[in-house]
């Protein structure tokens, strides 16, 4: 997936979740390394 869509897609699914495109992507890396520390 190249930038721009991935830019693209990021920002329908954070304007449907009612976020801004940072606040979508930084829940995002929070989630992933909650994740990741529940696994250690």
């Amino acid at each position: 997936m190249n930038i721009t869509k991935m830019k693209a897609g990021i920002g329908r699914v954070s304007k449907r979740d009612g976020a801004s495109m940072n606040q979508f992507v930084a829940m995002a890396a929070a989630e992933k390394l909650a994740v990741l520390d529940a696994e250690d």
